[in-house]
């Protein structure tokens, strides 16, 4: 199935994006809890986000999360903070 996914539609996955497509949409979900009453715009943008995430299957929710991200995690960027190196990837996934 080849859903199209606006530009506003990818930035809401990629920000609330829970390493699955189910996780992903839970997230989303309770997202819309904390919404005020006047955030109409987001609250229809999650909405159709949401409808489009339960038609597709995982595996093209992970092509289309790597797609999206991949010049991101590309970077190699490194936190040696804590005496190790750890790449952004493994920071963002440790507590998924």
């Amino acid at each position: 199935m080849n859903l199209y996914f606006s530009t506003e539609e990818i930035n809401l996955l990629c920000i609330y994006d829970a390493g699955d497509r189910r996780k992903t949409i839970r997230s989303l979900r309770n997202m819309k809890r904390y919404l005020m009453y006047d955030e109409d715009e987001l609250r229809s943008l999650t909405e159709g986000a949401i409808s489009k995430l339960k038609n597709m299957t995982d595996a093209e929710f992970d092509e289309l999360i790597r797609e999206n991200t991949s010049d991101f995690f590309d970077l190699d960027w490194r936190n040696t903070t804590n005496g190790q190196e750890d790449s952004l990837w493994q920071r963002k996934h440790r507590f998924t």
